[in-house]
């Protein structure tokens, strides 16, 4: 059984929208190590199962200044990662004026995932293959120390004898974990000279800690742009606010102005949604501690979408048999394990 307390899609969690960005560019090589397992084995498998291409290659750079910047600058040269300097840069990627930066990172794995076609076709997918899905289903409670688990929601109880809790930014709500719900404001920009579409995917690591990203105009009306914004004391996930924040606006709009060579035409439209950040921005992917029938799932942290298959499989496992084939994850497993 699969429960989902609003019905499939919903504008509410992390995952709605047209596009995600694919990219490899990790410092850490847990992530690193993940991140390439998945766009070699599990993309395509995703993608052979349900017969559609969900990952497309696209262009995609990093650039910026600062000591993360320079982190990621000495650990990322390698095969599949070059290091531009500007001259180089504004040749391959004329759509940005690269102002006051140290280097530009091109990846060449990158890519933009069809995110809203994919939700639908998991939906489908799992439908087919007789999952039972409970949309509009809220959860209320849970008893975990009880044996069958119990779960009290807004349509009754149910009891499992394993779970899987990946409740996003309500995830705090759920158990006592750290992860925190915090609100983005995304915008979507229509430029002057209509180029949104050969736009490339790309992020900005910035000296004073402001970190943006951006993706091409992709079956979507102007580019995509929001700021990468893991502060704060954490926003209620239950108060949506669809129409963003207008200071998180005007930053946006004085990054374009100040980083990109053609000047905004006019605002598409402008949407929320929620991170759900753990500490140090990572992943949480274990079994609960002192109960290792429930497994936690909370793979966002504002970058979790182009894992999703490879998570979802060491969930499963971790849920099934409490540990996982997956050599990738279990030579970095302390990286993912529950906070202490």
């Amino acid at each position: 059984v699969l429960l989902e307390q609003f019905s499939i899609p919903h504008p509410f969690g992390g995952s709605h929208g047209a596009a995600r960005i694919f990219r490899s560019i990790y410092p850490d090589p847990g992530y690193r190590a993940l991140i390439q397992r998945a766009a070699r084995c599990d993309w395509p498998e995703w993608e052979r199962e349900m017969k559609t291409t969900f990952l497309h290659s696209h262009p995609c750079c990093t650039f910026g200044r600062g000591p993360l910047f320079q982190r990621y600058l000495s650990t990322l040269a390698h095969s599949e990662i070059d290091i531009l300097d500007l001259p180089a840069a504004r040749r391959l990627f004329p759509q940005f004026r690269f102002p006051n930066i140290e280097a530009v990172l091109h990846d060449k794995t990158g890519g933009v995932l069809a995110a809203e076609k994919l939700i639908g076709h998991l939906k489908a997918t799992i439908l087919s293959r007789g999952v039972k899905l409970q949309e509009e289903t809220k959860v209320l409670s849970l008893s975990l120390s009880e044996d069958p688990i119990r779960i009290a929601t807004s349509r009754g109880e149910l009891f499992a004898r394993r779970l899987i809790l990946a409740g996003g930014a309500w995830m705090s709500k759920l158990i006592a974990v750290p992860v925190v719900p915090v609100r983005q404001t995304v915008g979507y920009f229509k430029l002057r000279g209509n180029q949104e579409k050969n736009f490339p995917n790309w992020s900005f690591i910035g000296e004073d800690g402001l970190l943006f990203y951006g993706l091409p105009a992709f079956e979507s009306e102007g580019i995509k742009i929001a700021r990468h914004d893991t502060g704060g004391l954490g926003d209620d996930p239950d108060k949506q606010n669809g129409a963003g924040d207008p200071a998180a606006i005007a930053l946006l709009e004085e990054f374009i102005r100040k980083h990109f060579v053609q000047p905004i035409d006019r605002i598409e439209k402008i949407e929320s949604c929620f991170y759900a950040n753990a500490p140090k921005e990572g992943f949480i992917l274990d079994l609960l501690p002192d109960n290792p029938r429930v497994a936690i799932g909370s793979v966002c942290s504002g970058h979790g979408f182009k894992f999703a298959p490879l998570t979802g499989k060491i969930l499963a496992e971790l849920a099934l048999r409490g540990k996982t084939d997956i050599e990738e994850f279990e030579r970095f497993k302390s990286l993912f394990s529950f906070p202490k």
